[in-house]
């Protein structure tokens, strides 16, 4: 019993420290949020310098666009790229209007939208596979990744956002329960 009792206290301790120790980073573009509404006439990069630190390991990531809406009703395609590396900040390159995905070829393709309509405008959130998540893991290794972002089309939007979920890697967590196990252990066994 006392054993049962020792390794229910230390899943639930560890349970605990992996809720507590998950982390949520934030990026947004700079120096203007709406990368200057993505006009058709550019694409962009937007590179960040972070680093994952070294005892945690991303769990999940998002790309998101908050009220984004097509320029008027013709047709359009936003491409989106995860790149290896970006020039810090958003950069913008002209491409005279010309159709295609500019990053055809660079880093990973995360998604594409297609046809948005210009009303409503929506909040979109991509949520990155199992395979672009060990992608974004190699990519911020380095301490600088980015996205690469093409619209054929002009795309009015309220803000860019990223977010990278962490937790702490299993072997910090095994210590950290096995410490508080250690400890709940040791303050039972004073009081008996």
């Amino acid at each position: 019993m006392r054993k049962i009792f020792i390794v229910w206290s230390m899943l639930i301790l560890i349970s605990i420290a992996t809720v507590a120790g998950a982390t949520t980073y934030t990026f947004q573009p700079q120096p203007r949020k709406d990368m200057l509404d993505l006009p058709h006439s550019a694409y962009f990069t937007w590179g960040i310098d972070w680093t994952l630190p070294s005892t945690e390991f991303i769990t999940g990531a998002t790309f998101s666009f908050d009220n984004i809406r097509n320029g008027d009703d013709d047709p359009n395609q936003l491409y989106i790229h995860l790149l290896p590396y970006a020039p810090f900040g958003t950069t913008k390159y002209w491409d005279g209007e010309k159709g295609g995905d500019n990053f055809d070829g660079q880093g990973i393709e995360l998604f594409t939208l297609i046809d948005l309509p210009s009303s409503p405008a929506q909040d979109i959130i991509y949520f990155f596979t199992d395979e672009q998540l060990a992608v974004l893991t190699g990519y911020v290794a380095d301490g600088n990744f980015g996205f690469g972002l093409d619209p054929d089309c002009e795309f009015f939007n309220d803000g860019i956002t990223v977010t990278i979920n962490t937790v702490p890697e299993p072997g910090t967590l095994i210590l950290l329960g096995a410490g508080m196990v250690g400890a709940a252990f040791y303050s039972r066994r004073r009081k008996n």
